[in-house]
C-alpha cells in the first residue's frame, strides 16, 4: 500500500473532534473555523487532510456507520434470533451514548439535507436492516413472520430517539427490551390465532404501560 503524507496530527482523534461538532451544531451551523478550533489543526492540515467541509463530514459519517454495524455484527455470535436481537439492542444503546451529544449522528446532524450524505444514510440502513434479517432468520420457523425486520428497524429508530431525548444507556435497553417483548407476544399471539383460522390477530393493548414477564428476556 502507497503511504501518504505523514500527517502532524491525530487524525482519529481529529475526527472524534469533527463529530462532536457536528452533532451538536448540525452539518449546516458546524462552520470550518469552528471544525479547525474543536481539531486543533491548521488551515493547511485541514484542506490537505480533507479537502472541504463536505469531505470531512463524510468521513465522520462513514466511521460512525462502520462503528456501529461492527459492533451491531456481534449480535450474530447468538445462536438463537432471540438473543441475537436482545444483544443488537444492547449494542445499539451503548453506541448510541457513546458520543455527545447523544443519539444517532445521521438524524442529528442533518444527513438528509445533502444529496450525498443522505444516499450514505439510507445505505448504512441497508446495512442496518441485513443484520436485523440475519438475526430474524435464527428464529424457528414458528416464531417467524412477514415484516419482523421492519418493526425491529422501527424499534431501533425509536431507542434513537429516546437517546436524543436524553435516556441514558439503561433507559435505552429497557426501552428496545419492552418493544422486543411485545413483538414476541404479538407473534406468540398472531401464530396462535392463525393456526386457529380465525386470520391475522390484533396487536395487544397496552395502554397502561405494564410489562409483561417477557421484558429482560424477551424470549
Amino acid at each position: 500500500m502507497k503511504k501518504g503524507r505523514a500527517r502532524g496530527f491525530d487524525y482519529e482523534a481529529a475526527l472524534d473532534a469533527a463529530e462532536g461538532v457536528f452533532r451538536l451544531k448540525g452539518f449546516s451551523g458546524a462552520g470550518t473555523t469552528a471544525l479547525m478550533a474543536a481539531m486543533k489543526i491548521g488551515a493547511g492540515s485541514y484542506y490537505s487532510a480533507f479537502s472541504s467541509k463536505e469531505n470531512l463530514y463524510h468521513l465522520v459519517l462513514d466511521r460512525a456507520s462502520e462503528r456501529l454495524l461492527t459492533a451491531a455484527s456481534m449480535a450474530l455470535k447468538e445462536k438463537d434470533g432471540w438473543d441475537a436481537l436482545k444483544h443488537l439492542v444492547d449494542i445499539v444503546a451503548l453506541q448510541l451514548v457513546i458520543f455527545a451529544p447523544q443519539g444517532c449522528v445521521f438524524s442529528l446532524t442533518g444527513a438528509h439535507q445533502t444529496q450525498a450524505s443522505s444516499l450514505k444514510w439510507k445505505a448504512h440502513r441497508a446495512q442496518m436492516h441485513t443484520i436485523v434479517s440475519a438475526c430474524e432468520s435464527r428464529l424457528k420457523a414458528e416464531r417467524r413472520r412477514e415484516g419482523l425486520s421492519n418493526q425491529v428497524i422501527a424499534l431501533l429508530d425509536e431507542i434513537a430517539l429516546e437517546a436524543a431525548l436524553g435516556s441514558g444507556r439503561n433507559g435505552l435497553v429497557l426501552v428496545g427490551r419492552r418493544g422486543l417483548s411485545m413483538l414476541y407476544d404479538l407473534g406468540r399471539q398472531q401464530n396462535h390465532t392463525m393456526s386457529n383460522g380465525y386470520g391475522i390477530a390484533s396487536p395487544r393493548a397496552s395502554q397502561h404501560g405494564n410489562v409483561s414477564k417477557h421484558e429482560l428476556q424477551a424470549r
